[in-house]
């Protein structure tokens, strides 16, 4: 009988353990990463950009950009993560970021510039 109390004790605890030890990881999981993009030279908001959160190439998550110029990406691990924006009118944007700590990561406004490309020649061609 003794047996089966110090059982059923050892089992009680390890459950409870188990449970508080699982609850604090959720606590430390989940990352928000939010921010703004604008134009660099006219501050306009830039919407219809890609961006992705990716660890050692491995994308994490992705979410396009709203019209208001914002974004915000739930549920990130509180890792060290690659941030990276991209929209074909715009130079394409890599930032590193840090979010060990982190509950919210608020980037603010993120500037991009324009992305120009010259071309020497263009030959259009009509077929009739």
């Amino acid at each position: 009988m003794k047996k089966a109390v110090y059982l059923f004790m050892f089992s009680m605890l390890t459950l409870i353990g188990s449970t508080i030890y699982s609850s604090q990881q959720n606590k430390n999981e989940g990352c928000n990463l939010s921010g703004k993009l604008v134009e660099n030279t006219s501050s306009e908001v830039i919407d219809n950009a890609l961006v992705t959160v990716s660890e050692n190439g491995k994308v994490i998550a992705q979410t396009t950009v709203e019209e208001d110029g914002s974004f915000t990406l739930k549920n990130l691990p509180n890792r060290l993560l690659s941030l990276s924006i991209e929209n074909v009118a715009y130079n394409t944007v890599n930032k590193t970021i840090n979010l060990v700590n982190a509950s919210t990561f608020d980037f603010g406004n993120i500037s991009l510039d324009t992305h120009i490309t010259i071309l020497e020649e263009m030959i259009i061609l009509v077929k009739r």
